[in-house]
């Protein structure tokens, strides 16, 4: 695994915040790689990005991402759940039975 991520919707489904978290191989940690709050006007319409509200790792331009990295919300429920499905992604197996 090298990305994990991580949704809740708020608001009566109105609302999303979504976490993407990449795995760091050599510190063995859960590294913030994107955050984005997307809202919506009904559950008939689909999310959209709000306006300067997102967070990019890898932003690629002259100007600094809309949100900081310490800017972006970490509540204990996202991080606890990003605990939970990482460790149940790993497998303990044999090397004969690694896989790709």
């Amino acid at each position: 695994m090298s990305n994990l991520r991580i949704e809740v919707t708020r608001g009566g489904d109105l609302a999303r915040q979504e976490w993407c978290f990449w795995y760091y191989e050599g510190r063995h940690a859960l590294v913030l790689d994107s955050y984005w709050e997307s809202e919506r006007s009904s559950k008939r319409h689909k999310f959209r990005t709000a306006p300067g509200r997102y967070y990019c790792r890898l932003h690629r331009s002259d100007e600094p991402p809309p949100i900081a990295e310490a800017g972006v919300p970490m509540p204990e429920d996202v991080l606890e759940e990003a605990r939970q499905k990482f460790n149940e992604s790993l497998r303990v197996v044999r090397w004969s039975e690694r896989g790709g």
